[in-house]
């Protein structure tokens, strides 16, 4: 490959990489409004799943709140929130349960990324 030809692919590599990164700046720069609104949206999401949660292993929505790691620190959160339930019950919970606890948070994560599309227009 010549000179030519590497600099034209650097180039448009470069070119396809601000185009990305502008992209991502210009689509986390909200108002302090919108950020409120996005905050309170996504609190309203993990009451929600906590409440849930609750109900479905039937326990006091403080033990589900307990339990929750924090947001971003942990692999499979869902896991994470199984396995201390289970120790704080001192029982495995059924596979329903699992199943039915996996299903709540996929409605949070619906409900946290709609929040994230609707901000931008808040």
């Amino acid at each position: 490959m010549t000179n030519t030809g590497l600099a034209r692919r650097f180039t448009g590599l470069l070119v396809v990489c601000c185009l990305l990164l502008g992209g991502v700046v210009h689509a986390q720069q909200l108002t302090p409004a919108q950020m409120a609104y996005l905050k309170a949206e996504t609190r309203k999401a993990d009451e929600a799943f906590v409440k849930d949660v609750a109900g479905i292993v039937g326990v006091h929505s403080s033990v589900v709140a307990k339990e929750m790691p924090e947001r971003g620190r942990i692999a499979d959160p869902v896991a994470r929130l199984v396995a201390g339930l289970e120790r704080s019950l001192g029982k495995p919970l059924s596979d329903a349960q699992k199943a039915a606890i996996r299903a709540a948070d996929a409605q949070r994560l619906q409900a946290i990324e709609q929040a994230n599309k609707n901000a931008p227009t808040r």
